[in-house]
């Protein structure tokens, strides 16, 4: 994967097209938090990196706040029940010091699928089965950017496109290599192409939203 990418990012370098790109805040949406939790606090947020094992990422942590939906945008797949539309819930943002940081952070979250509230916050959930999600916060125009390849790729049957460092990926089939998108240009050329076998829409990586 990391090879394919570095060669999809090579190939891209080389593209007459100028990248959709804005300021990378370096921040991640993290939802199902319980109402019992500070969302503003730097204590929660690194509870959720030492429950991850991600100790060495709390000196990167520069702010903690909450949601607020109209002032940025995320990567995430419609789906019912969302924690951030959830009154029983709240969601927090959390700002890296880096990209790379971000990264790693992403990387480590589908452990939220075996880490209860309680490992996490310390507090009780009487066996519920809720669990935190992990998004990447992106620039509104890449945002729409990837709304617009996502709506593309749902209407062709090919794989959900993916972001991996504020970029954005699709793929023709699921094992075809990843193709960047940075502009309408390159998702209308990639789309004019024969579909090669159809194939589920649903999300390759956790947080595209994955």
């Amino acid at each position: 994967m990391r090879t394919e990418i570095g060669r999809a990012c090579d190939q891209s370098r080389a593209a007459a097209v100028a990248p959709v790109t804005d300021h990378d805040t370096c921040e991640v949406r993290v939802s199902g938090v319980p109402l019992s939790v500070d969302v503003t606090s730097s204590a929660s947020a690194e509870r959720i990196v030492f429950a991850l094992g991600l100790d060495r990422l709390v000196p990167h942590i520069l702010s903690v706040r909450e949601w607020a939906p109209r002032r940025r945008l995320t990567v995430s797949a419609p789906r019912a029940g969302d924690a951030a539309g959830n009154p029983e819930l709240r969601t927090m943002v959390i700002r890296f010091s880096s990209a790379n940081a971000r990264e790693t952070f992403l990387a480590a979250t589908p452990m939220f699928q075996r880490l209860s509230m309680h490992t996490i916050f310390g507090i009780e959930d009487n066996g519920s089965m809720n669990r935190l999600r992990a998004n990447v916060i992106l620039p509104t125009n890449l945002h729409r950017l990837y709304r617009r390849c996502a709506a593309a790729a749902e209407s062709r049957g090919c794989p959900r496109p993916f972001v991996r460092n504020l970029c954005i990926y699709m793929r023709r089939e699921r094992a075809a290599d990843p193709i960047r998108i940075m502009s309408d240009a390159d998702l209308a050329r990639l789309t004019s192409l024969p579909t090669i076998s159809p194939t589920s829409a649903h999300p390759t990586h956790p947080q595209a939203p994955l």
